[in-house]
């Protein structure tokens, strides 16, 4: 596990200052983990029908073997007792859904034990001794006993961001997910969406979650009362080189309203893509590069379903050659190839120096994420993710992007026909085209 140390921003005035700074900073250690939170349901009731002396002794055989679950493989960490119920972490979020998973279905028939479970993932802060995690702080931490105190005995809850980046990964077995709806939770202002994941041999998501309805976006009237004009060849050039200076924006995502995103973004860059194609002389061609594209066959399949021309490289060499051959819509790349752990930045700078103005995703995994996404973009990455879910919805924000480009004019109703001297109609409310005054 990587571990960052966390930048002090003072200004120094002293040696005094110098020091205790320095001596917070060697304790204070950050990093990007998925923090697991349990709890033993009813654990007071237990304490007083099983006696102090019973309970205490069944606790300790249960909490050895979910120590033993979660740090096999060595891809987890129990790293405290929390009186009746554990905080561990781990590395990647697929990881940590995987083993609560195998909680459950090994625990969950305990004839007196049922845990509630809850998923966040984010940077914390990590105290550690002799290499070994013993304890995190921090919002994420925070937000993971918030979710578990909403979770059912025996069912796991997880957060949008752990969903996100788990369900790319976890695409067999006996997996199910359920989304609850959207929510604030108390002592955060940001809404996600909460997510459960079980296996149906053993249980069925839980029913007592209900948030309030999530108020989604509402288009403006202007966008309703007004059509995209069809470009020709001339007219698109010249609109495709305003990416220049109007760059398409795409907004990260933080929650999904969807109980099947998979399917709602398939239906939905399919619609929004036979739009644009309808509009403009060409089909959106889109460049993903990957060392091993194997990885990534359900969301390319996403894109060509949708009539867009897929190319894949599998180099960054590769990469370059397609892309000063041929323009894209949007370049899609992982961080990793090879042995360079910065392949993915040395492609963006790249693009960056050669003016390149079609959008740019790093998709590639949460650790990556965590090291290198700021500077991805900074390089001129329009979005960095590790979840599927992001990624599709990046992909949608783009294209509709391109789509939300094309110039408009009034859609024609019945008022705008008058009768004139001669008894013609006249038209009103038509707009010129407006790219032809440059032709």
């Amino acid at each position: 596990m990587m571990l960052k140390s966390e930048s002090i921003f003072t200004e120094f005035t002293d040696k005094t200052t110098i020091e205790l700074a320095e001596e917070y900073r060697k304790r204070k250690i950050t990093s990007v983990l998925t923090i697991v939170f349990t709890d033993i349901a009813n654990s007071t009731y237990l304490r007083e029908q099983l006696g102090e002396i019973a309970y205490e002794k069944l606790r300790e055989e249960y909490d050895n073997k979910f120590s033993e679950i979660v740090e096999e493989g060595e891809i987890g960490s129990v790293v405290k007792s929390t009186g009746d119920g554990a905080l561990a972490v781990f590395s990647e979020p697929s990881a940590a859904v995987e083993k609560c998973l195998q909680v459950q279905r090994e625990l969950g028939s305990h004839q007196h034990f049922k845990l509630r479970i809850g998923i966040d993932m984010g940077q914390v802060s990590v105290k550690s001794a002799q290499g070994i995690v013993s304890d995190v702080f921090g919002r994420h931490v925070n937000r993971a006993s918030r979710i578990e105190s909403i979770a059912e005995p025996g069912h796991i809850l997880i957060s949008f961001h752990v969903y996100d980046c788990a369900i790319g990964w976890l695409k067999g077995g006996n997996i199910s997910w359920h989304n609850h709806g959207v929510a604030t939770l108390k002592g955060f202002t940001d809404a996600i969406s909460i997510h459960e994941v079980y296996d149906p041999l053993y249980c069925e998501p839980q029913s007592n979650v209900n948030f309030p309805a999530y108020e989604g976006p509402v288009f403006s009237k202007r966008l309703v009362d007004t059509r995209p004009m069809k470009l020709n060849k001339r007219e698109w050039e010249d609109l495709y080189r305003t990416l220049k200076n109007k760059p398409i924006s795409v907004f990260p995502l933080s929650a999904t309203l969807s109980k099947t995103p998979f399917s709602y973004y398939t239906d939905k860059i399919r619609m929004i893509a036979d739009k644009l194609i309808s509009l403009i002389p060409e089909t959106p061609s889109i460049l993903w590069v990957d060392e091993f594209p194997d990885n990534n066959i359900r969301e390319r399949r996403v894109l060509t379903n949708a009539g867009c021309v897929l190319d894949i490289a599998v180099t960054t060499e590769e990469a370059q050659k397609k892309i000063n051959a041929k323009r894209y819509f949007l370049i899609i790349t992982d961080m990793r190839r090879g042995q360079n752990s910065t392949a993915g930045l040395d492609l963006l700078y790249w693009l960056k120096e050669r003016g390149v103005l079609a959008p740019s995703f790093v998709y590639t995994s949460s650790w990556a994420i965590a090291k290198y996404g700021e500077q991805a973009k900074k390089g001129g990455a329009s979005l960095c993710t590790a979840g599927m879910v992001s990624l599709l919805d990046g992909i949608s924000q783009a294209i509709e992007g391109f789509y939300y480009m094309i110039p408009r004019e009034p859609i024609e109703e019945k008022n705008d026909i008058v009768q004139n001297a001669g008894g013609q109609s006249i038209l009103f409310g038509i707009i010129k085209r407006i790219f032809h005054k440059n032709v």
